[in-house]
């Protein structure tokens, strides 16, 4: 038996992916080879149980241009020698076509300082994906992304952006316009509100220290009053006081005088006193008598 009339059966290898994910409107190629087979293989593209384009020797290409909704589905490459086979699915997805749209051109940060860095964003939604396009001041394009970093603001950078978002159905664009800040004015901005917030906390802490300091002096007070006596107190007279103004001769007369020696006399325990007084009388009594 000769070399060429031993069977083989072939490999099938294609030199796409799946699943194949496309918009409306994309080329679409995807080649198929049955490999190894003998006699050489005849390799065949179905949809189902649809054989797709014609029969290729050893290979064949699925091929698809402006592809639409219709095209998506599961296809089969078929290797055939004699009656020995491979084959291999893949799969493709046509989403519908969105033409562009700008949903929005920003700044980030949104307060653009001088000397320092800011990015300039633009988002669109579209299908396919669209291709994007930066202009400054329409004049100059500074980007064909959809970002624009500026590392080091200049007062240049100032003014309008215009985004352009493009696929095969058209385009779409955005204006934004770009404020420079100078950095003193960030500065003067805060320094005002220090200077605020310095005079709250002072007068706030003058309010705190004065009723702290009228407590303390109310406290003094109170506590200075009840440590001192109500008035001072009328001296009680002396039993000495009280003997001198019974015997103040110049107010009484001579038998006052006597009465109230009588009664000193009688409240005084001190014998000699008696006998002075005795003697006093006796006198008083001789004069009278003498009278």
């Amino acid at each position: 038996m000769s070399f060429r009339n031993i069977l083989g059966k072939p490999t099938v290898r294609v030199n796409c992916s799946s699943p194949i994910i496309v918009s409306e409107g994309d080329d679409v190629t995807c080649v198929c080879r049955g490999e190894g087979g003998n006699p050489p293989a005849d390799v065949t593209w179905y949809k189902g149980s649809n054989k797709i384009g014609q029969i290729g020797k050893e290979e064949q290409r699925l091929t698809f241009s402006n592809i639409d909704q219709t095209a998506s589905g599961t296809y089969k490459c078929v290797a055939k020698s004699h009656s020995l086979t491979d084959e291999k699915s893949i799969e493709i997805i046509v989403y519908y076509a969105v033409p562009p749209r700008v949903i929005c051109l920003t700044s980030t940060p949104e307060n653009a300082i001088f000397g320092k860095s800011v990015v300039i964003t633009c988002e669109a939604i579209a299908v396919p994906l669209p291709s994007y396009t930066i202009i400054h001041n329409d004049t100059e394009v500074v980007s064909t992304h959809k970002t624009y970093i500026i590392h080091v603001l200049e007062y240049s950078h100032a003014g309008s952006y215009k985004c352009i978002a493009t696929n095969m159905l058209g385009n779409s664009s955005k204006i934004f316009s770009l404020y420079i800040e100078r950095k003193a004015t960030l500065e003067n901005s805060n320094h005002s509100g220090t200077e605020w917030y310095i005079v709250v906390v002072s007068v706030v802490s003058g309010i705190i220290i004065g009723i702290l300091l009228s407590y303390i002096v109310s406290c003094c007070l109170r506590k200075f009053r009840s440590g001192n006596p109500q008035s001072n107190p009328e001296p009680k007279a002396t039993e000495v006081d009280a003997t001198y103004q019974e015997l103040d001769l110049t107010k009484m007369n001579t038998e006052d005088n006597y009465q109230s020696l009588i009664v000193n006399v009688a409240s005084n325990d001190d014998d000699s006193t008696y006998t002075e007084l005795n003697k006093t009388r006796n006198e008083e009594n001789n004069y009278q008598s003498l009278t």
